[in-house]
């Protein structure tokens, strides 16, 4: 049977949809355009269609990745077409490609998300000051955050190692633009809301968590030490 693995995006009003949302959404649209998914085995059936990472409602995106097997064969881009066809506007299939040979789970295979994030500053500070912050953040030996545990233990997580490349894209009008690449996956996995906290905590920086806006840019897999696409 056929894997069709899609990177798409997920915009506008579409954020406000949870997980569980889309999946029933790419359920319908599947059988709206006339695609018919493998089903898996059991007492509880459902279609064979497989997200690389959740996102956290409210949270838009360029690059959002699935896996979804189906029953016959079909060309890649009319797969896309079909399905784009009957998607609602902001979810947009943007690439789509037949898989061939063993696959791994995408979840398996992601292991960094780049993100964009606009932070609305309550107090003045220029670029060469935020820069000074940031500088300051990164130089940081341990950047400790508060967990609860799934025994609803708290313990303290050291997150630096979770950032792989943190920079500023912009300093303008009171608001400051980051882009950082953060770990995200099974095996190691931060939170943007939790990077822009330990920011906070640890800077100078005056904002609110809360009333910041963060979009996923895209997701990727650790190949020889370069991160690529796992489309």
């Amino acid at each position: 049977m056929p894997l069709i693995r899609s990177k798409f995006k997920k915009e506008k009003d579409m954020v406000y949809i949870s997980h569980l949302d889309l999946l029933r959404l790419l359920e319908r649209a599947l059988r709206r355009a006339g695609i018919k998914p493998v089903f898996t085995q059991g007492f509880n059936q459902h279609p064979k269609i497989s997200f690389a990472q959740a996102l956290s409602l409210g949270t838009a995106s360029q690059g959002e990745y699935v896996d979804i097997e189906i029953e016959e064969g079909m060309d890649a881009e009319e797969f896309k077409s079909r399905l784009n066809e009957v998607l609602p506007e902001g979810i947009e299939f943007v690439i789509s490609k037949i898989m061939e040979g063993k696959v791994n789970a995408l979840m398996g295979e992601v292991t960094h998300a780049r993100y964009i994030m606009c932070m609305e500053l309550l107090e003045h500070m220029d670029e060469a000051g935020v820069k000074s912050e940031l500088d300051g953040y990164m130089k940081l030996e341990n950047i400790f955050i508060e967990k609860r545990t799934k025994k609803g233990d708290i313990k303290q997580l050291d997150v630096k190692e979770m950032i792989r490349d943190i920079g500023i894209l912009m300093v303008e009008e009171g608001k400051v633009y980051l882009s950082a690449v953060l770990t995200c996956g099974s095996v190691s996995n931060l939170k943007p809301e939790l990077l822009l906290q330990t920011i906070r905590d640890n800077t100078g920086l005056k904002f609110d968590v809360e009333d910041s806006t963060i979009q996923r840019i895209d997701i990727y897999t650790l190949r020889d030490g370069k991160l690529v696409a796992p489309l």
